[in-house]
């Protein structure tokens, strides 16, 4: 027997979309205010991580590259198996991988005394 849907009434089906937009919007917005959070976090200590992200199983550690401005052009980093880099090993080597992006930024003219400030913060 072939079953013929019910019309849906006036207005709940806009009522339901905007409920949904609702949702979306207010996730976005949750969203929004962790990737600020987050962005925070990693400008003030220099490098970011990530765990299972790109790739399950996977963690790496990021940080800047910057040009004679002070603007992140790029970034350098490092990956191995989360089982080998858990959070002590990684936060072990972040001086090290910051240490090198700073090398790199000099070579490309930046000065972190010159006072200019990046157009990134």
């Amino acid at each position: 027997m072939l079953r013929v849907p019910q019309p849906v009434q006036p207005g709940r089906g806009s009522q339901r979309v905007q409920r949904v937009a609702g949702r979306r919007d207010q996730r976005a917005c949750l969203l929004a205010a962790a990737l600020r959070d987050e962005l925070t976090t990693v400008r003030a200590r220099g490098w970011a991580e990530a765990v299972d992200e790109r790739e399950i199983g996977v963690a790496s550690l990021a940080a800047p590259i910057r040009d004679v401005h002070g603007d992140v052009v790029a970034a350098i980093s490092i990956g191995a198996p989360v089982a080998r880099f858990g959070a002590v090993p990684r936060r072990r080597h972040a001086p090290a991988l910051v240490e090198a992006g700073e090398a790199i930024s000099r070579r490309l003219g930046w000065n972190p005394e010159s006072g200019v400030r990046s157009r990134d913060a």
